[in-house]
């Protein structure tokens, strides 16, 4: 899907509120789940972003700033959502929101890093 000009936008929005992962923009989003039920009102929007294999905790300085601009960017991109649709606003406007690096390796996800919302980065691996 490519944002909220695409005709699947609300059903997209209302399968987040539900527990799915979508993607838009580039972002895979989905709604932290409270162990195996469902997400509820409060849960936290997950902002996961693919790193590539030099983000990690050791990285040098050239590296740290390509990867600060790409959090920040997906969270300029979260902030233009929500200021474009109403929907998106009202699902996860008021929510909590954190950035989960992953290697996406094919056939499945590892978690690297998770990046809270004051910037704080905790390096899994």
């Amino acid at each position: 899907m490519t944002g909220i000009g695409d005709a699947r936008w609300r059903l997209a929005v209302e399968r987040l509120v539900a527990g799915d992962q979508i993607e838009v923009a580039g972002l895979v989003l989905y709604l932290e789940w409270d162990g195996p039920n469902p997400p509820g009102p409060t849960a936290s929007l997950v902002i996961e972003l693919d790193g590539p294999s030099w983000w990690n905790a050791e990285m040098g300085e050239a590296h740290e700033r390509r990867f600060r601009a790409r959090v920040n960017q997906a969270g300029a991109d979260i902030d233009r959502l929500l200021a474009q649709s109403i929907e998106f606003r009202a699902a996860v406007g008021s929510r909590d929101r954190r950035v989960e690096v992953v290697d996406d390796y094919g056939s499945g996800v590892t978690l690297k890093a998770v990046v809270r919302s004051d910037g704080v980065v905790t390096w899994v691996r």
